[in-house]
């Protein structure tokens, strides 16, 4: 029936199927080492079965298959009773590959094929039978003394190989044999048992991954290490992999062949701790390409304070610590191991610089761990041991995770780092998938990096730009779990980059949310994004953004456009309006009033309550602006009463925003095709193809399909649209701050564009004045803080005698700036000042000289601003 069960699983994995792009979906995460191991050509595929318990004809102890889930043995377990495995047909199989490889009894192609297959099958029996172990170690030695490692300089697989391919029969057989080894043999029993076997026995093909370093001189010196024993818990909605265990890095490394011992305190035995040997722990059977052993890594379950491990291949030493566990701080010591190149900036260890300058990098393992209480990474020693920036750059890292952290109203220090990174020889997916770790970044164990390479993991996020560093954040988006609309699974998520580079590394709002999905070549500013939804015919007509997928029907997933309204709302509102939302989000799960973790319900959150939630933080009417951007309410009638219960007021900054995209709409052909030409040749969009349906994903042959047939109509559909969200949700009109209590503010700086004299703008004297020619010429005004802003008042100086003409622009950081009204004019009749409403929150204000009715001269004499009492911020 066991088998029965294993053989359903194995069809229904190779019936699913999930897809992908550029970037990895996360309907499904995958967990490290979850997919069963395949070997030689499909069409004789075999699957090492996850076993977990007792079988018909073996008993086990340790997998290390299956994220190395524990297996029990009865025997270890003091049973009395238990089954004598059956390995005859093994034995005999063994024997048949060791006289192959001796040259007495060649094996045809399919014979190789046969046995790899047998063996797989069978691969449980390597758990603890010691003639079975034993042959297959001498099978491997055979092959390595004879051909070489596996992937090493002077093997016939240097730079991997295709797993279908023809003529390496041969080379997927050792594959099998040496799986079978490292998944079931190296069980601490089988250490302790049987040391002669194990000791100094190693793979040859770990000089090539993870890679080669000599055993310690002696055997018995010793390091004792502190790693961080707590993993609870922390407020807020959860992210994926947080109830995984915390991995803890020991900053030692056991070099290929030895046999090591751990002593641990009490407080971790028998609570499910265990110690990780090799940091690379994701399965790569699903790989076409082998460029490595598909799992590398053993793991031993700690029942004692003492625990004796062992890998062929090696690797970095870490600590699993188990979830809801509150240990403090651990000391943990280790023998017969080197040290390894370790940077530390955590609770339990600080690395100074000089400490890494001089001493941590020049340690000879061939991997390096990184980690703060918020980062951590794996990279190539090769990678680091020149490499003098490692503080600046974890800095920037952990700038990164606390906006992402504040972001989503998570805390800044999780019971685990925000990311985790690793590097490995191929990336672990056939797209780009979050994880932990998230394997998306590859190298070549061959190549000689000269001690820095540079990577945004050893450069850090501040400066990186392209293609892998979205793909970093756009992951992490995944990983992050975050509560989002129906159809922003792919969208949503590459805000992080905006709040990131915005708020930390200073780059304008504008230009990190154009920086934030380069993926396709798609490169919009917000106004960009606004035109490519708003020439659409979903738009035109007054649909919904499609969220279907298929087609090219998706209007949200990997297009700038998906997450824009984001970017909308915090330069409107400032980052408060996001990050209070997703606080207060926290705050209602810890009281249990919301739960749509499962079945992964966070992409698509009841609408009507996000967008009154929304509303909430921001303290205004979000309805008008998340209209806009394709997100339209589902029961408009009682959503309207929520809003009106919450008194949330209806806000000028977004019917000033959606006034401003009116005219920036494509009103005819030429409009539309030159917009379309910036993101994509004429020859491409020429070359596409299209389906016929009304909505349709913004690429090529969404622009082929309207190349000839968008013109004025369809702009002024798109127009009459816009009036239709501010007629419905408008229907006053623009609302303005009532300025019968309002205050002056004297500014405390003005500046212009190109010539003197702006500060007579500001001296309340008529005679005197700011002069300047051309259109487009400005003051900018700086009231010292961010201000409620009632009115303004300009005093013309030839006011009564011609119309002059400017737009009016405001910012809270003088990066961003919004419109809030285009084409005023003077009145020209009155001596005194002209007054024009505002009703916006800023601290900058810039006026922008159109010229007059008769030339492009701008003449300004006096300008005052007023502001609500109370209402400044």
């Amino acid at each position: 029936m066991q088998n029965n069960l294993w053989l359903k699983q194995l069809l229904t994995l190779h019936l699913f199927a999930l897809t992908t792009s550029i970037f990895a979906h996360d309907l499904l995460l995958e967990k490290a080492h979850s997919t069963a191991n395949t070997f030689g050509p499909l069409a004789n595929m075999v699957i090492l079965p996850a076993k977990t318990g007792n079988s018909s004809n073996s008993l086990w102890t340790n997998n290390n298959k299956v994220n190395h889930d524990t297996l029990e043995d009865p025997y270890l377990l003091g049973a009395p009773i238990f089954n004598t495995p059956d390995n005859t047909g093994l034995l005999v199989e063994l024997k048949k590959v060791k006289k192959h490889l001796l040259g007495k009894t060649i094996l045809s192609t399919t014979n190789l094929e046969s046995l790899g297959s047998a063996i797989a099958k069978e691969s449980e029996l390597f758990t603890d039978n010691i003639k079975v172990i034993k042959l297959a170690l001498d099978a491997i030695a055979l092959y390595e003394s004879k051909y070489g490692g596996l992937f090493t300089t002077n093997n016939r697989t240097k730079g991997g190989f295709d797993r279908t391919a023809s003529g390496y029969e041969l080379e997927n057989l050792m594959l099998v044999i040496m799986q079978s080894v490292i998944d079931y043999s190296y069980t601490e029993a089988n250490l302790v048992a049987y040391p002669q076997l194990f000791n100094n026995r190693l793979f040859k093909t770990s000089s090539y991954f993870p890679g080669s370093v000599a055993p310690p001189a002696d055997a018995f010196k010793s390091f004792t290490i502190k790693i961080n024993g707590t993993h609870v818990r922390k407020p807020g909605t959860p992210a994926n992999y947080e109830t995984e265990d915390a991995r803890r890095p020991t900053g030692c490394y056991l070099a290929p062949g030895s046999i090591a011992k751990v002593t641990v305190p009490s407080s971790l035995v028998g609570i499910g701790a265990t110690i990780l040997v090799g940091a690379h722990t994701w399965d790569l059977t699903k790989k076409p390409t082998i460029k490595r052993m598909d799992r590398v890594t053993t793991k031993y379950e700690i029942n004692s304070t003492t625990t004796t491990i062992a890998n062929p291949l090696g690797g970095g030493v870490y600590i699993n610590v188990p979830y809801q566990h509150h240990l403090g701080i651990l000391n943990i010591t280790l023998e017969n191991v080197v040290r390894s190149p370790y940077y530390a900036r955590t609770v339990a260890n600080k690395t100074s610089l000089s400490d890494w300058l001089n001493v941590e990098r020049l340690h000879a393992a061939p991997w390096t761990d990184i980690e703060t209480d918020k980062v951590m990474m794996q990279v190539p020693t090769s990678w680091i041991y020149a490499f003098d920036g490692i503080e600046a750059t974890m800095n920037d890292w952990d700038m990164a995770m606390d906006a992402i952290s504040t972001l989503l109203g998570r805390p800044l220090l999780r019971s685990k780092t925000v990311i985790y990174m690793q590097v490995d020889v191929i990336k672990r997916g056939n797209a780009n998938f979050p994880g932990y770790p998230q394997s998306n970044v590859d190298y070549d164990p061959y190549f000689d990096y000269k001690g820095y390479h540079s990577s945004y993991l050893t450069d850090g996020p501040r400066n990186e730009r392209g293609y892998l560093t979205n793909v970093l954040f756009h992951e992490q988006g995944h990983a992050e779990k975050i509560y989002k609309f129906k159809g922003e699974i792919e969208s949503m998520i590459n805000f992080l980059w905006v709040a990131v580079h915005n708020k930390k590394f200073g780059v304008e709002l504008n230009k990190a949310f154009e920086e934030s999905f380069n993926g396709y070549g798609i490169s919009h500013s917000i106004e960009e994004a606004a035109i490519s939804w708003m020439i659409t015919e979903n738009f035109r007509t007054g649909n919904p953004m499609s969220s279907q997928t298929g087609e090219y029907r998706q209007e949200f997933s990997y297009q700038p456009r998906g997450h824009a309204k984001y970017a909308d709302l915090v330069r409107l509102f400032n980052w408060e309006a996001i990050e209070d939302f997703y606080a207060n989000t926290s705050k209602m799960w810890d009281r249990g009033e919301i739960n749509y973790s499962f079945p992964n319900r966070v992409n698509e959150i009841p609408t009507d309550d996000r967008i009154l939630r929304m509303s909430q933080a921001a303290g205004y009417d979000l309805r008008p602006l998340i209209h806009f951007w394709g997100i339209h309410p589902i029961d408009s009638k009682n959503l309207e009463a929520e809003i009106q219960n919450n008194k949330l007021k209806k806000s000028t900054a977004i019917y000033d925003q959606l006034s401003y995209y009116k005219t920036i709409v494509p009103m005819d052909n030429t409009a539309f095709r030159n917009f379309g030409l910036e993101d994509f040749s004429e020859t491409k969009i020429q070359k596409s193809s299209y389906y016929d349906h009304v909505s349709q994903s913004y690429y090529p042959g969404f622009l082929k399909k309207w190349w000839n047939d968008y013109d004025a109509a369809e702009g002024q559909a798109a127009v009459n649209q816009i009036q239709n969200i501010l007629d419905l949700y408008f229907p006053d009109g623009r609302p303005e701050v009532d300025n019968t209590s309002c205050s002056e503010v004297t500014p405390l700086s003005v500046k212009s564009s190109s010539t003197t004299g702006p500060e007579n703008t500001l001296d309340d004297n008529p005679t005197t004045a700011w002069a300047s020619k051309g259109d487009g010429e400005y003051l900018l005004y700086d009231l010292g803080e961010v201000y409620d802003l009632c009115d303004f008042e300009i005093n013309f100086k030839n006011g009564q005698t011609k119309l002059n003409y400017f737009d009016i622009e405001v910012s809270r950081d003088n990066q961003t700036f919004m419109v809030v009204k285009q084409g005023l004019s003077s009145t020209k009749t009155t001596t005194t000042y002209d007054t024009y409403s505002i009703s916006r929150k800023a601290r900058y204000v810039k006026i922008i000289g159109r010229g007059n009715e008769t030339d492009d001269w701008n003449n300004i004499s006096d300008v005052k601003f007023y502001f609500k009492q109370g209402n400044n911020l």
